[in-house]
């Protein structure tokens, strides 16, 4: 599944990247998966490499797909709320779980998401 996965953000990242790291919401019926790729000295969102880089959205959109499935049956099993995955360019992979439900402060939660993983 780990393969599997960093295989699948390896395709859409841009040439020279350093690290990225992924945010992972899953239930049966819905995801939501964005990544922050570190290139230089400078964190990119996701969404924005298709103007920085020429990444197509469709691209990253159907990896998330990808990555959905793949995660799926992790969280069927587990009942993890958000799975943080980090990737970096020499091959160091980090899966981080967190179970407790935060529905209710989940912007709360992704801003301290971010102080966290993007230093």
């Amino acid at each position: 599944m780990y393969n599997k996965i960093a295989n699948l953000l390896v395709e859409v990242l841009p040439a020279g990247w350093i690290n990225a790291v992924m945010y992972a919401h899953i239930t049966e019926d819905m995801y939501e998966i964005f990544f922050y790729v570190k290139k230089d000295s400078t964190y990119y969102n996701c969404f924005k490499l298709e103007k920085e880089f020429g990444i197509s959205r469709k691209a990253i959109m159907g990896c998330f797909d990808k990555i959905h499935e793949t995660l799926l049956d992790d969280y069927v099993e587990k009942k993890w709320y958000c799975a943080t995955i980090q990737l970096s360019n020499d091959n160091k992979f980090i899966i981080d779980y967190t179970y407790e439900n935060l529905s209710d402060s989940e912007d709360i939660f992704k801003t301290k998401w971010k102080q966290t993983y993007l230093k």
